[in-house]
């Protein structure tokens, strides 16, 4: 009878290094993957500024926008950003924009924030896992803490309006909060009232509701 060959195991340390380092790449690229906005509706001719390279070219449907990418859209042009599972961002006509932060934390929260230059920024955050969203402009800072909301600026005066849930707003050292349905003004670096939506904010809101209804049918019906 022919002996039984011996059956060579690798140590457990060994194996689960071996394993580890054979799922890191796939994790990161995982999230590599996640952590660009992609381009899901665009109207007339915006304009993207990659920090990257140095080039300005026009956005287009498709494409990505990431960390230090800056966009600009003309009075005739309109754009919609996704970041996969975590929230839609609408940059409206007559608006400018930066990424400066887009990254996971050490505390595993997604931390996105952009420093709005010129007109507005909405942003529509998904349901699930807490998200850091976040605009600036200047030394004022706001925060979501709800759903759906949205900052506009003209010169000196901020307006941030919270459709659902709410925002929470600082600007040195003072903080104050814009509750659900609820209007911010801010102004020469001081806070000034809140007030409930207008027709104009109510109309503004159904406008945004059917263009992403819109995108999300379309992107169905593409398979995304």
């Amino acid at each position: 009878m022919k002996p039984v060959p011996k059956l060579k195991f690798i140590p457990i340390p060994i194996f689960l290094f071996l394993v580890l380092n054979l799922a890191s790449p796939l994790t990161l690229q995982a999230q590599d993957e996640d952590l660009h906005y992609q381009v899901v509706g665009v109207r007339g001719k915006p304009m993207v500024y990659r920090d990257e390279n140095d080039e300005t070219t026009r956005l287009r449907k498709g494409q990505t926008v990431d960390d230090g990418d800056r966009i600009t859209t003309d009075s005739h042009s309109e754009v919609v950003l996704r970041l996969k599972g975590r929230a839609y961002v609408q940059i409206p006509p007559g608006s400018k924009i930066k990424i400066t932060r887009l990254r996971v934390g050490d505390n595993k929260r997604l931390q996105s924030r952009i420093n709005l230059i010129s007109g507005r920024v909405l942003t529509q955050i998904d349901p699930g896992p807490p998200v850091s969203f976040e605009v600036t402009i200047g030394k004022f800072l706001c925060r979501a803490h709800g759903t759906l909301f949205d900052v506009s600026r003209k010169k000196e005066e901020v307006k941030v309006t919270a459709f659902e849930g709410s925002v929470v707003a600082t600007s040195q050292g003072v903080v104050e909060m814009a509750k659900a349905r609820q209007i911010m003004k801010y102004d020469h670096g001081r806070f000034r009232y809140k007030h409930y939506l207008k027709t104009e904010d109510e109309g503004r809101l159904e406008d945004w509701k059917g263009l992403l209804g819109e995108i999300r049918e379309k992107r169905s019906q593409a398979g995304h």
